[in-house]
């Protein structure tokens, strides 16, 4: 019996001379932007400590011998903010940190990159989405396009002003979407057909007549619009276009060409006039 007292004795003796559990860390929470980084977290304990993170983005080294925890934190590639948590356990206790990740900037654009519109003057609407505030300029062609307003929502409406454009050749302007800080942005070129080429013809005693063919300019599309006989509604220029009629007709034709440079005719049998004034 007294045996059995000493060693309870003893036992008692031994839980009362065991520490109380303390674990502390020097930083509760972590902050970094997009790019991410490295951070170390000195950890005081007297009792060995192990780390966990809740997410793979988030990686983990500590060194018990040193007290050091250090975080690395991979680069955010999405749009969004992220965040994430670590938590550090020794014994009964635990400390948690947070980590707060900040967003990649972006500004995309709803287009691919290019917009074509045609000689009228005209308004143009721009759509595109950014989690930055944007500023628009026009950094090429600042005579004929400028900004109109732009209106900061999700998703981002910039309208642009396009002027008449009266000459014949296609011009090209370039339109920058940046933040303030100018880290990220965005480009889309404006083109804009030339005034159109007009071709009048006139026929008859034929009962199939063909468009005549016409030659673009070089390394530029040659498209047009064909009108019958006045009919309002075109029909998209084909070199081999013809329109039958029942019985030997009279017809008339005009072309709205772009970038045309030639004119010409395989078969003049039929052409009674030929008004190329505004070509």
């Amino acid at each position: 019996m007294k045996k059995v007292l000493y060693i309870l004795i003893f036992a008692l003796a031994v839980v009362a001379c065991k520490p109380q559990p303390m674990l502390k860390a020097d930083r509760v929470s972590i902050s970094v932007d997009a790019a991410g980084g490295t951070e170390v977290i000195n950890i005081t304990a007297n009792y060995p400590w192990t780390a966990s993170t809740s997410t793979s983005w988030i990686k983990l080294k500590y060194s018990e011998e040193d007290g050091t925890l250090t975080v690395t934190i991979n680069r955010n590639n999405e749009t969004d903010s992220r965040k994430g948590s670590i938590t550090i356990t020794s014994e009964d206790l635990s400390v948690p940190i947070e980590i707060t990740q900040g967003q990649r900037d972006a500004i995309e654009l709803d287009s691919a990159g290019r917009v074509t519109v045609d000689a009228t003057a005209q308004t143009l609407d721009i759509n595109l989405r950014s989690n930055v505030a944007i500023q628009a300029e026009v950094t090429e062609g600042k005579d004929w396009v400028s900004v109109v307003s732009t209106k900061a929502m999700e998703p981002h409406i910039v309208t642009l002003s396009v002027k008449a454009n009266s000459g014949r050749s296609m011009r090209r302007a370039l339109i920058t979407f940046s933040d303030a800080s100018g880290n990220v942005s965005q480009q889309i070129m404006i083109d804009q057909e030339g005034k159109p080429q007009i071709v009048r013809v006139g026929f008859e005693g034929v009962r199939s007549f063909q468009v005549p063919i016409m030659t673009g300019l070089l390394g530029v599309a040659m498209t047009g619009m064909v009108f019958w006989d006045g009919e309002s509604e075109g029909v998209a220029y084909n070199e081999t276009l013809t329109r039958t009629y029942p019985t030997t007709s009279a017809g008339s034709l005009l072309i709205e060409a772009h970038n045309a440079e030639t004119v010409s005719f395989t078969d003049v049998v039929g052409v009674t006039s030929l008004d190329l004034s505004d070509f």
